[in-house]
């Protein structure tokens, strides 16, 4: 980002223009009756006691078969091209691992999550205790929706993720309409009994 400018049409519509690497983005600012222009630098929401709040993950089950295998606290698996395998020494496949707790966006707004996965992998993602993501399934049963999320509010998160064999290529994303398609930030996930 390397800058930003907010104007005004003849028509009253408001628009942000902000240039990117390689092209510029136009978003139509709408929704915010009688806003008035202000100045500074937009700070993410802060804690009772003032401090910013910082997610440290959230609450990792792997188990093999029944079995528990590894618990910890930790972010959704990001797949690396030449990143080790994560707990490769404490996991292998086939095993499957849910992590649970809690997200808080950095802005409110509408948010999608996508998946990237390998051969034979699943993943599923409930928010709030509905499924609004599901990957790797029969056609019928994936599935893609949106799901709106409050700034600074902490949402029940819940993700399945099954890895049937070899190395684990999930790489868990999420956008909005004004945050771009990317890695969830280890700083907004909050583990179980963090809420």
């Amino acid at each position: 980002n390397q800058g930003a400018t907010i104007v005004t049409a003849k028509d009253g519509k408001t628009y942000w223009l902000m240039p990117y690497q390689g092209h510029n983005r136009l978003y139509e600012v709408d929704g915010w009756n009688d806003w008035q222009r202000h100045s500074g630098t937009v700070t993410p929401p802060r804690t009772k006691a003032g401090a910013t709040e910082q997610g440290t993950g959230l609450t990792a089950r792997y188990r093999s078969g029944s079995k528990l295998v590894l618990e910890t606290v930790e972010d959704p698996i990001y797949y690396e091209q030449f990143g080790a395998e994560r707990h490769g020494g404490a996991v292998s496949p086939h095993y499957k691992v849910t992590w649970s707790g809690f997200i808080s966006p950095p802005v409110g707004d509408r948010f999608r999550f996508s998946s990237l996965l390998g051969k034979g992998e699943q993943v599923a993602v409930w928010i709030d205790g509905r499924l609004i993501h599901a990957k790797g399934f029969e056609p019928e049963r994936n599935l893609d929706q949106q799901v709106d999320l409050t700034a600074g509010q902490r949402h029940r998160i819940s993700i399945e993720y099954i890895n049937q064999d070899g190395r684990a290529e999930l790489k868990l994303l999420w956008s909005s309409r004004v945050t771009d398609l990317g890695r969830i930030p280890i700083q907004s996930l909050f583990p179980e009994g963090d809420g």
